[in-house]
């Protein structure tokens, strides 16, 4: 997320989970009509959660996507969900990844089941260089995101984060800032 270790979605300081996870190195264009939309990046996981939990051995999964569209501008999108584990719902395969992509069960009416926790978040960064390396965000985490609620989805059951970072204070460089406001 855009907070990195504060971050609301995966934060950087969480203990290291046994997992797989795919994700690209670098930034990548999309062939053809789509390279005008500019540059990606996009990265997922699955995780064991351990025995320590409600359902022991529960899983986490997760997948971000982010798109450059200008120099300055980053745009953000991913959902994560926690499933399963002994004596959690069960959920076939298909059910799984309607879980996990949630819009493919919104062409279906009445097809989301409530088998999981799901969290799924959007965020922008600004880069502002020639203000002394400043950069503007904002991040996003809306647990169980249901469209037909949208006023106790965003307020009641969101987290917010705003932040400002500007790299050089001072000419030289030695005196930076980085001010962050939570709200959930």
């Amino acid at each position: 997320g855009q907070g990195g270790a504060r971050s609301m979605f995966v934060s950087s300081n969480a203990r290291p989970l046994r997992s797989i996870s795919i994700a690209s190195d670098t930034a990548f264009a999309l062939p053809g009509p789509f390279r005008g939309l500019g540059r990606w990046r996009a990265g997922l996981f699955v995780a064991d959660l351990g025995e320590a939990q409600r359902f022991p051995h529960s899983k986490l999964a997760a997948y971000k996507v982010s798109l450059t569209p200008a120099d300055r501008l980053e745009l953000g999108a991913g959902l994560m969900s926690t499933f399963g584990g002994r004596g959690g719902p069960p959920l076939t395969t298909w059910q799984r990844i309607v879980d996990l992509f949630p819009y493919i069960g919104w062409l279906r009416e009445g097809s989301d089941r409530i088998a999981s926790n799901k969290v799924a978040t959007a965020d922008v960064r600004l880069r502002i260089p020639e203000w002394r390396g400043t950069t503007l965000y904002y991040e996003l985490a809306m647990d169980d995101f249901d469209l037909r609620r949208p006023r106790s989805m965003l307020i009641d059951d969101s987290g917010h984060l705003l932040g400002v970072s500007i790299a050089r204070l001072r000419d030289d460089g030695t005196l930076s800032l980085d001010v962050r406001g939570h709200h959930t």
